[in-house]
This record gives structure tokens, sequence and C-alpha cells, in this order.
């Protein structure tokens, strides 16, 4: 079970003081089960909504319904707040309050880290270097696989940007394809905002 103290201390960097000790206790029970329904959040109706919408767009909890369009990536999450909707935490979040749990720290490192062993990535330490330029040349968070391979050759890496990506979505870090754009033809992806 979650320390809810310690959680909260980690997400008071990223939140207010009042925002933190709730988002906590609705984290520590989706960190339990990895997907939480919105009956089971023990909060009053106003503040439950008002936090889950902010828990959305930060990515740390993400609606499972999808838009009458379909389509995997988080923009096309329909965030419903009724009873029996279902919210889920992607793989790098759950690592995140994993450590905060032990630390009191928000150690986004580590998190990226532990999903990409996870995933069975063998040159971690390269990927987070990746990751981190990636990071600082996008604050819209919103990535290209050209920008991806313009950024590894300035790194000086060869990568196989598929597996990248491939990884990089199964740990939550970014998004399913957004879209793709008339012009280049090219899936836009959106890096987790937690990871910032």
């Amino acid at each position: 079970m979650i320390n809810i103290e310690r959680l909260a201390k980690a997400l008071s960097r990223r939140f207010s003081e009042g925002e933190a000790f709730d988002l906590a206790k609705i984290l520590s029970i989706a960190h339990d089960r990895r997907v939480i329904s919105y009956q089971e959040i023990d909060l009053p109706s106003e503040l439950k909504d008002e936090l889950l919408m902010l828990l959305h767009r930060e990515r740390l909890l993400i609606s499972m319904r999808s838009s009458s369009r379909g389509g995997s990536a988080w923009k096309d999450k329909i965030l419903s707040l009724e009873d029996q909707e279902r919210y889920q935490m992607p793989r790098v979040v759950w690592h995140l309050i994993e450590r905060a749990d032990e630390t009191g720290e928000w150690n986004i490192k580590y998190a990226e880290e532990q999903c990409l062993e996870e995933v069975g990535e063998k040159g971690i330490k390269e990927i987070i270097e990746f990751l981190n330029m990636l990071k600082m040349l996008t604050p819209d968070r919103k990535v290209t696989p050209e920008i991806m391979r313009e950024v590894s050759g300035e790194l000086n890496m060869i990568l196989d940007i598929h597996q990248v990506i491939d990884e990089f979505t199964r740990c939550g870090i970014i998004s399913a394809p957004i879209q793709a754009s008339l012009r280049s033809g090219s899936a836009h992806y959106e890096i987790n905002p937690s990871l910032y």
C-alpha cells in the first residue's frame, strides 16, 4: 500500500498542497490496481471531477473510453465522469508513484529507466540521453519520427526509431500516434507531461 503522505510530498512539488493530498489518494488506489473506476474514488463529486480532469490532462491517469472515431492516442480518449467509467495508469507513471512512495521524490529518470528495462531495452543510458534531448527540444510535448531521427543524428546515435517508438508507447512515455500530417504524412506523438 502506498504511503499517501510521502506521495503527497512528491506531488506538492508539481501541484498545490491542497490538491496534492487528494491526488495522492486517487493515485495510490490506481497504483495498486493499475485501473481505477470513478465510483472507487471516495471524494465529493465536484472535487473528484476536478481532480480527474487534472490527472487526465497531466496523463497520470488516462480514460479508457475512446471517441466514436476510435484511436488509442491519449488525445482520442474521452474523459467521462460517471460511475462505471475507468481510468488506467501508464507504466511510467506507475514507476513514478512507486518511487515517490519510497523516497518522497518525483524521480523521472528512475521511472523511465525502470520502464525501458521492463520492455527489454538494452541501451537504457543512451535512450535516456535521447529522450532528455527530445524533451528539451519539444516544450509543446509533440514529436514526430523526423524529429527523433534528427535528434539521434545530432547525438551520433544509430537508433531503430520504430523500435524506440514502440518501447516509448508501451511505457507510456509517449502516446500512440495522434495524427498524420497531410503534408508530411508523418505521425505525431505526445510525450507524457508527467516526465517534464
